[in-house]
């Protein structure tokens, strides 16, 4: 579910666009400020609320990821440990429960902030279910961070 662009909802006084850049750029992103007709036709679509997520919406569409980060974890750390349906099945949702929590309760943290909590949370929670020996495993699944790697989904 990729966009091209963000409506930021502010008060009365727009902040000057070096505030926005600095802001993009610490999440690891890059923008600019859309002026005249485009500005008016992005402005008229935004109001009418069609093709646009609003922020219980862009909470669901979190919610998606973070199942789909979790099957992505589980999958690798099966491809490196004989792991059970059972214990996979439980691993999934305990995963996909750390990341909900983080990108949807902390969107607005740094990236880097970001990853790191999710990596910590996932291999507490692997804790849980799984051995030791099983944990330091894991916990080189996680070191390659939780995007798709080359050649993933």
């Amino acid at each position: 579910r990729s966009g091209t662009m963000l409506v930021v909802v502010w008060g009365n006084a727009c902040p000057p666009s070096a505030f926005f850049q600095s802001f993009l750029g610490r999440h690891g992103l890059t923008g600019k400020g859309l002026r005249g007709k485009d500005r008016k036709r992005a402005l008229d679509g935004f109001l009418s609320g069609a093709g646009w997520y609003r922020g219980s919406e862009v909470d669901r569409l979190s919610e998606k990821e973070a199942e789909i980060i979790a099957a992505r974890l589980v999958r690798r750390l099966r491809a490196r440990l004989p792991l059970s349906d059972d214990k996979a099945d439980a691993l999934r949702p305990a995963f996909a429960e750390v990341c909900r929590l983080e990108l949807v309760h902390h969107p607005w943290k740094p990236a880097k902030a970001r990853r790191d909590r999710i990596a910590r949370g996932i291999v507490e929670a692997g804790r849980q279910y799984l051995e030791e020996k099983q944990v330091a495993v894991l916990q080189q699944v996680v070191a390659a961070g939780h995007w798709p790697l080359r050649n993933e989904e």
